[in-house]
């Protein structure tokens, strides 16, 4: 990509991508949908409930453990282990079958995957 010029920066500083005027705001679920990100999303969701209560709340803290736990235990994407050099190419991989976890056929691309899964990845 090319390096843009001044005024081009000038107007993208000042538009909000995210969201337009006539799309009635779907634009947000259709880049999540589009990259894969729902879980993303729902995470930042809880973590802002979470927020809003008291620190020192003992169900605060139970569920902020248990979330740190489970955002550590999730597994890694294709990418990081080196079968795609791209997320679109994992994404298109996982959707046609090329992927195994133990012996069975992944075709969701968000199909988690555990640490302790991740050495059962293979070609399918």
């Amino acid at each position: 990509m090319r390096k843009l010029k001044f005024h081009e920066k000038k107007i993208i500083r000042k538009t909000n991508f995210l969201e337009w005027k006539r799309e009635g705001g779907h634009r947000e679920n259709l880049i999540t949908n589009r990259y894969h990100m729902g879980l993303c999303r729902m995470m930042q969701k809880q973590t802002n409930v979470m927020k809003q209560m008291d620190p020192t709340d003992p169900f605060r803290i139970q569920m902020t453990d248990l979330l740190l736990e489970t955002l550590y235990n999730m597994g890694t994407v294709l990418v990081h282990l080196k079968y795609a050099e791209h997320l679109t190419e994992a994404v298109a991989y996982i959707e046609q079958g090329h992927i195994r976890v133990g012996p069975d056929t992944i075709t969701d691309p968000a199909f988690l995957v555990t640490r302790n899964m991740e050495d059962f990845i293979t070609w399918g």
